[in-house]
């Protein structure tokens, strides 16, 4: 069975709070990539950007899944020409 909630406001929610978490992990990795030395209350500066990547990739991955499983477009089935 698929489902098709893409117009759900619910739907709209969740897709922009994990676009935004994607946007600011990487908008933070942008900032250590770049300046590392600008950022001088961390001491473990690699271990801050991990924790970076991984919520990066916890908010791609759940970003994928619900529109993989709720947001199913459903494709036109193109006609065949008449004969």
């Amino acid at each position: 069975m698929q489902y098709n909630f893409i117009g759900s406001p619910y739907m709209r929610a969740l897709i922009r709070k994990y676009e935004y978490q994607r946007d600011q992990a990487i908008a933070n990795l942008h900032t250590y990539f770049d300046n590392a030395t600008g950022v001088g209350e961390h001491g473990d500066i690699v271990g801050t950007m991990d924790e970076w990547v991984s919520q990066l990739c916890e908010a791609e991955d759940k970003l994928k899944a619900l529109i993989g499983h709720f947001a199913v477009q459903q494709t036109q089935t193109e006609t065949p020409p008449a004969e």
